[in-house]
């Protein structure tokens, strides 16, 4: 079969072809032979079976985009673990979390898209989500002091409100009240979520915070039935929720208390049905009435201290915090009864009438205790930390000043003050940063700065107080510095029976919150 010949120009003539001149073409092949290229020797011995190299095969680099926040801004390898990365724990950084994977989609995709409904009630909106991980990867953290595996607030709370859509709103209102939008933790979650804005999450958390409330009345109007755990567990997880709401908010209007009310009316009808959960919010409540009593007790003629009422303690198994289960706080607690009374005789000008004797039972109370945990638990060194807080207390309260004194107190019991206050800021010094025992560190802070005198000691505290709130991010903070800063004031003015009456500091600033 004759083969079709290929199409030629139509303009196209033999006559404009010229024949290609010799000499450089006789040029060209003697300077190829007479320069042939060099080819480099390789170094070493030759291989037995030597690998070809495979032509326009080029290493490519590929950057993990899968990594947590925290890694990539900083530019390190990340190891992905979750929910935290090593590397961040490691350098005790705090872990950012990780970016949702993006899945890409082809423009010319028409695939029909059904929207999934979310598993958890409550869980609905990109907001209800940056809330979710906030809370179980940060703020559920710094609010124990077991560490991160064995937090009760993930362990306890999270499966109960999974089943309780009420505490799972509590649980959500919370963390909305916590975040801090002005600071670079706050500005990162804006910036990895442009989907949503700052006026958005601040009406989703207002959305939480009224339905929490709503179906919290709705359940107390219902009768409980005995074994219905998850109803009852549920309503103490929302007390729990509603006080640290008003601490991470540093509300000064005492909301607190309306919490810590409820409690003690619940705890008396009905009780968690596990006996872990009962431990632990029965320890976590009984902590914060301790706390609350050091302001508000003084103010109240009427209020009686915990170690004065008839309330009943529950008795608390596998304890977490420090004060309650071994009984130090009640001795914080009997002195703060012993200072209602001289304080209610000074107002009313007659005798102070101290009862020496049960002074002298706690100072011995006080020097004996030791806190039993074991080596290497932050809560042990906090624990020191917490009896030199109790002597200060007590010290302080049997050495008030006169209207004629000019002095805090007289010369040998200011000794023993101030060598207190130092021994206090000594330990304080030893705890780092991103310690757990950040979290139990207010209470102490605010009664050392109480009788801190010198401009050094009032330093050292600042500097402590600024840590925990670096720490726990609780605005309730800056309430109790604020009363401390005041009372630093009358101390520099020499007026120092003000001093002595620090509630009454507190009550003509109109700041009624919890030091915890």
């Amino acid at each position: 079969m004759a083969l079709k010949p290929e199409p030629l120009d139509d303009n196209f003539c033999m006559d404009v072809l010229k024949e290609a001149p010799i000499t450089s073409i006789l040029t060209a092949d003697h300077s190829s032979a007479a320069n042939p290229p060099r080819v480099k020797k390789p170094r070493g011995r030759p291989r037995k079976h030597p690998v070809m190299p495979t032509v326009g095969a080029a290493k490519k680099v590929r950057r993990s985009k899968t990594g947590c926040r925290t890694c990539r801004r900083r530019k390190k390898k990340c190891d992905e673990a979750k929910p935290r990365c090593m590397n961040c724990e490691r350098n005790a950084l705090l872990c950012e979390g990780y970016l949702e994977k993006q899945i890409w989609k082809s423009g010319k995709e028409s695939l029909p898209l059904t929207p999934l409904r979310p598993i958890f009630d409550g869980l609905e909106t990109l907001e209800d989500r940056i809330f979710w991980r906030h809370y179980n990867g940060y703020l559920s953290t710094v609010l124990t002091v077991e560490g991160d595996d064995k937090s009760a607030f993930k362990d306890m709370m999270v499966p109960i409100a999974v089943k309780h859509q009420g505490l799972m709103h509590s649980i959500l209102s919370l963390a909305s009240k916590h975040i801090d939008f002005d600071t670079p933790y706050g500005i990162s979650i804006l910036r990895d979520n442009p989907s949503t804005t700052l006026e958005a999450l601040r009406k989703r958390s207002i959305y939480h915070h009224d339905e929490a409330r709503q179906k919290f009345y709705a359940d107390c109007k219902e009768p409980t039935a005995e074994g219905n755990g998850v109803l009852i567990s549920a309503r103490y997880g929302q007390i729990l929720c509603f006080l640290l709401e008003a601490q991470a908010e540093g509300s000064p209007f005492g909301d607190h208390r309306i919490h810590l009310s409820i409690y003690r009316k619940l705890i008396t009808t009905s009780t968690p049905n596990d006996p872990a959960f009962f431990s632990f919010i029965s320890e976590f409540f009984e902590y914060h009435i301790y706390a609350d009593e050091l302001v508000h007790s003084a103010l109240e003629p009427d209020c009686q201290t915990v170690s004065e009422g008839t309330y009943t303690h529950p008795q608390i198994h596998q304890p977490r915090l420090l004060g309650v289960a071994d009984g130090l706080l009640d001795c914080l607690s009997r002195t703060t009864a012993i200072r209602n009374m001289m304080r209610r005789n000074m107002l009313a000008h007659t005798d102070l009438a101290v009862c020496w004797q049960d002074a002298a039972e706690l100072d011995i109370t006080i020097r004996g205790w030791v806190p039993h945990w074991p080596p290497g638990d932050c809560r042990k060194s906090v624990g020191y930390i917490y009896r030199q807080m109790v002597y200060i207390h007590l010290l302080r309260t049997l050495n008030p000043p006169s209207q004629t004194t000019a002095a805090i107190m007289p010369r040998p019991q200011a000794e023993r003050l101030f060598e207190a206050v130092e021994c206090s800021l000594a330990l304080l010094n030893t705890l780092r940063p991103n310690d757990p025992g950040q979290r139990l560190l207010l209470l102490p802070c605010f009664i050392i700065g109480t009788a801190s005198v010198l401009q050094e000691h009032q330093d050292a505290v600042r500097i402590a107080i600024k840590t925990l709130k670096g720490y726990t991010g609780m605005r309730n903070v800056d309430k109790v510095m604020s009363v401390l800063e005041e009372v630093w004031r009358l101390m520099s003015a020499g007026e120092w029976l003000a001093v002595w009456d620090w509630p009454e500091v507190a009550r003509k600033m109109n700041l009624d919150f919890i030091p915890a």
